[in-house]
């Protein structure tokens, strides 16, 4: 929005009592927060049932959401399974599953710290495509990333790893 002019939402889970975060990287989380909203001039929508009709809105009516592709899940949640160097991993498929319900691209975003600045670029897009395919296509780019900044990577504690 600061650099193109259009309008975008967010999505994120809230940062509260029930997150699991440290408390360092919790009051990190709230700094990126505060910055990505007022970058944006909008709210965070919710990561729950509520929030995912109200990004389905954005998006049928030709507007942008913002949303973390590479949050890693629990096998209990609604997830899908990617290979994250030779390791099955869960990841939240929410966002992948309305971008299929939608047929919308995924234009991923990277943020890095740099300093006490971060740095965000853009990559090409994800064409639009089943859950599954997007899955898979998640799976790449986040191979290709943490190839080359696994340091920038703050959800390796989180990761879950699928057993056979």
């Amino acid at each position: 929005r600061s650099v193109l002019g259009i309008p975008v939402r967010l999505i994120g889970r809230p940062l509260d009592k029930s997150n699991p975060l440290p408390p360092g990287k919790m009051r990190w989380g709230h700094r990126k927060v505060e910055w990505m909203e007022a970058l944006t001039g909008e709210t965070f929508i919710p990561d729950d049932g509520a929030g995912a009709l109200q990004a389905r809105t954005e998006l049928l009516e030709g507007r942008s959401i913002f949303a973390s592709v590479d949050v890693p899940a629990q096998p209990t949640s609604r997830s899908r399974v990617i290979d994250l160097f030779g390791e099955p991993i869960r990841i939240a498929s929410g966002l992948l599953r309305l971008a299929a319900l939608t047929k919308v691209p995924l234009i991923p975003i990277l943020g890095h710290s740099c300093g006490q600045k971060i740095h965000v670029a853009h990559e090409e897009p994800i064409p639009a495509a089943r859950e599954q395919e997007l899955a898979e296509s998640i799976g790449i780019w986040l191979r290709k990333t943490l190839a080359r900044q696994p340091d920038q990577w703050w959800l390796w504690p989180f990761v879950h790893v699928e057993k056979p």
